[in-house]
């Protein structure tokens, strides 16, 4: 029979264990948000082009063409 490592009835010593294990997240600087909106932002109606929208949808246009698989 396996040994629990805690007692029943012990959650909040359990939740205390876990939440002590985990890591926060810093939060985010400003150039990582203007990197996620660029891109999520297609710029449409303008005549240049957003090099990151660019690049995750020629990434993602080549993980569904059948050819490359």
């Amino acid at each position: 029979m396996q040994c629990a490592p805690y007692r029943l009835g012990s959650y909040h010593t359990l939740k205390e264990h876990i939440m002590s294990k985990t890591q926060h997240k810093p939060p985010m600087t400003q150039q990582q948000r203007n990197h996620h909106g660029n891109q999520r932002n297609p710029n449409k109606g303008t005549l240049g082009t957003n090099p990151e929208y660019a690049a995750v949808h020629g990434n993602r246009g080549k993980q569904l063409n059948p050819n490359q698989k």
